[in-house]
């Protein structure tokens, strides 16, 4: 009887590494002007380093570093300290105004191939700071992923928001967005910036045949009193995932005001099936 339940236990865990292997571990992070001011710190410097070992591939947002060496710096540590393999792209600095912000994917080489990136070219100026779009390949099957990121400007929140149906519909037609699109990042999705009404005019949101938003509305992903889900994931009809916020201040047991030297914001993480 007891070898028997031994190898149930064997099976089971197994099994369980087998779903890990074929799943692609996503993250959107929102880090709170991040710099050369956030690497002098080393305690949130170890904190970021374990947060972006969790997944994959990470789309990071707010980097404000006119040195270029902070990004750098960041994925060096994570991979001395955590043990990982990281590279990543970084975009070009955007906004309309003297504050400009670069994103950039942190990711697993050993795990995706990056195939190209794309900065949107906004001809129309629909954005603050226009999406930045990353194509990847799994080295385990071959499928292809289409990913954009973005980090919406608060007070033009509807609007940017609803444009993003154009960013999909203007890479459609690109052989690498043919096995499914992420759109992920701060969109500043809730709150005073997007009301429950608002969604009403956003084609993003009301085109439920062709996309699914993940972080559903209510969800606290800011590191405050707020349940608003400001970070979101949005997945067209080809990408099966789940997504959840991961609240680093209960898995690390830090308090709120240390959580806060990190960012205002929580990760949110999804995990996507066959990849």
């Amino acid at each position: 009887m007891r070898s028997s339940l031994v190898i149930l236990l064997l099976i089971a865990a197994f099994v369980t590494q087998c779903i890990a292997a074929d799943s692609l571990r996503v993250g959107s992070f929102n880090i709170q002007v991040f710099g050369t001011k956030t690497m002098s710190k080393p305690h949130v410097v170890t904190l970021l380093t374990k947060i972006l070992s969790r997944y994959h591939i990470v789309f990071i947002q707010e980097i404000r570093d006119h040195t270029n060496t902070a990004l750098e710096e960041l994925v060096k540590t994570t991979n001395e300290n955590q043990g990982t393999n990281f590279e990543y792209v970084v975009s070009e600095r955007l906004g309309r105004s003297a504050s400009k912000e670069q994103y950039a994917y942190i990711y697993d080489p050993t795990r995706l191939t990056v195939l190209s990136t794309y900065q949107f070219p906004d001809e129309n100026d629909w954005f603050e700071r226009p999406p930045y779009s990353i194509a990847i390949e799994s080295k385990h099957n071959g499928r292809k992923l289409f990913l954009t990121g973005i980090h919406v400007k608060p007070r033009d929140a509807v609007a940017e928001i609803d444009h993003l149906v154009d960013v999909y519909d203007f890479y459609i037609g690109s052989n690498n967005i043919n096995q499914g699109w992420i759109c992920m990042g701060d969109f500043n999705a809730g709150g005073s910036y997007v009301a429950e009404s608002d969604m009403e005019s956003i084609r993003l949101r009301q085109m439920s045949d062709r996309f699914e938003w993940l972080i559903k509305d209510g969800t606290r992903t800011t590191v405050s009193e707020h349940n608003y889900a400001y970070d979101r994931f949005v997945v067209d009809t080809m990408v099966s995932g789940t997504a959840d916020v991961f609240r680093f201040d209960l898995s690390m047991r830090i308090s709120i005001e240390e959580a806060r030297e990190v960012s205002d914001h929580f990760p949110i993480e999804m995990v996507v099936k066959d990849f």
